[in-house]
């Protein structure tokens, strides 16, 4: 099983492009939709802001000019205009300086912090919806492209039905999905006993596979326990970690170039890996039902 999962991988590694193509327009999407909303929401938040310090400085006119004519005399002007950049630009007159200026419009304008806190809780929120959104459209196109990869390489594995079809198609990538979740929240909760938790998930997570490739082919000279047991278990386990291994070499040789490419490059190939996992059960569980009906 082991040596097929290898002889999977390699074969059908052009599969690779159709998680490549729905994963990079999904994050193009999500990208685009971010930034565009973002420029709307800082423009926004600029014009709102300049209003609020347009109307404060009216309100507190002397301060403020008090206030201005102090930063400014902390510059020496005797010198040239780059000796002056050089001065603003050395020390720490910029920070102390807007600093200062909000202080004052703050305590010399009525109403102007509450005015600030509730343009700048808005502009946060909106960043919050916006990051929402984002993972929302990434979620969806890798759902999306998982359901793509296992369709394309288990098209022939996989027998025809409705049934079969959304057992082949749908179910498994759901429960894995719950796995996954599952994982990372008792990894968070469960922090002295992560390894226990990942063999069990690993082991949760090879049983669905292996029930999942018998329903799809199951006849009768083959019962679910002569598939689940802990012989094919270790198998399908086996055959997973030698392609995980060949994902995870990939990631840290592509870091060495940049940590996002690699990470960009990773994902897609991490998606067709899982489905490869799946085509190599499937080809197992063939095998183990074809030498039943041989031997019967």
């Amino acid at each position: 099983m082991v040596k097929n999962a290898l002889l999977n991988f390699f074969k059908n590694l052009f599969f690779v492009f159709i998680p490549m193509g729905i994963v990079y327009l999904a994050f193009l999407v999500a990208g685009f939709a971010v930034i565009a909303a973002l420029i709307e929401s800082t423009g926004d938040l600029l014009s709102r802001l300049s209003e609020l310090i347009h109307v404060s400085s009216e309100q507190s006119s002397v301060s403020v000019n008090e206030f201005l004519a102090y930063a400014l005399g902390q510059l020496k002007w005797n010198g040239s205009l780059l000796d002056v950049l050089r001065q603003i630009l050395s020390t720490d007159w910029i920070r102390t300086t807007v600093k200062g200026f909000f202080e004052t419009l703050n305590a010399s304008s009525e109403g102007f912090e509450a005015e600030f806190t509730v343009i700048i809780g808005d502009f946060a929120a909106q960043l919050k919806a916006y990051t929402a959104t984002a993972g929302v459209i990434c979620s969806v196109g890798l759902s999306l492209a998982v359901f793509a990869t296992r369709f394309a390489l288990r098209r022939r594995t996989a027998k025809r039905g409705v049934k079969k079809f959304l057992i082949a198609h749908t179910v498994v990538p759901v429960v894995q999905s719950v796995i996954v979740v599952a994982s990372v929240v008792l990894f968070t909760v469960i922090r002295y006993y992560s390894l226990l938790v990942a063999v069990a998930l690993i082991v949760l997570s090879g049983g669905v596979s292996l029930m999942t490739s018998w329903l799809i082919h199951r006849d009768e000279t083959m019962r679910l326990k002569d598939i689940l047991n802990a012989k094919n278990l270790l198998l399908h386990i086996l055959s997973a970690a030698v392609i995980v291994l060949i994902v995870a070499a990939v990631f840290l040789l592509l870091c060495l170039l940049s940590p996002l490419f690699a990470l960009l490059l990773t994902i897609p190939l991490a998606v067709y890996a899982l489905a490869v996992a799946d085509v190599n059960t499937d080809a197992y569980v063939l095998s183990m039902i074809n030498a039943s009906h041989d031997a019967a």
